[in-house]
């Protein structure tokens, strides 16, 4: 949304002409961007809960518990992926282009059906150690992150206007 609104109303230029760095900018989207899954998950866990007391669920708590931190997780490593591509290319373009990271992990999940015994053991082993999956989820989140920032950073700094 941040990149509509920029393209669609010539914004990026006057960052420039207002002396606001490129950096700063970059780490408002992605603050905006965490902000906004935040309220929609936190609008979603009480929507749930509001579902769950006219309908009762067994353990909505702990479906919720685990959920809601998965999906904001996914959510936000989406939008990361996506916001270099954005920041090189604007958000026409980048509309487009961002389908390709979503394309190459429809593929992988293709592939990975040749590695079926490899994926059932390793999956089998993150089930059975919670803790050591939740510490890997969050090592991949941290560097999708800050290659995210970096790269759009870089990416957004060379960019004309």
């Amino acid at each position: 949304y941040p990149f509509m609104v920029g393209e669609e109303s010539g914004i990026d230029p006057l960052y420039k002409l207002f002396s606001i760095s490129s950096k700063d900018v970059v780490k408002g989207r992605y603050l905006l961007a965490t902000v906004s899954v935040i309220i929609m998950l936190v609008a979603g866990v009480v929507m749930a809960t509001l579902i769950g007391i006219a309908y009762p669920m067994e353990d909505l708590f702990y479906s919720l518990l685990l959920a809601a931190p998965c999906i904001g997780l996914i959510s936000l490593i989406i939008i990361f992926i996506e916001y270099p591509i954005y920041f090189k290319y604007g958000y026409k373009k980048g509309k487009t282009l961002t389908a390709v990271p979503m394309l190459l992990l429809a593929i992988g999940t293709v592939c990975s059906t040749y590695f079926h015994e490899s994926l059932k053991s390793i999956l089998q082993f993150l089930v059975m150690n919670p803790f050591v999956a939740m510490g890997i989820i969050c090592i991949i989140f941290f560097v999708i992150v800050v290659i995210s920032l970096e790269l759009s950073h870089k990416l957004y700094a060379k960019r004309d206007f």
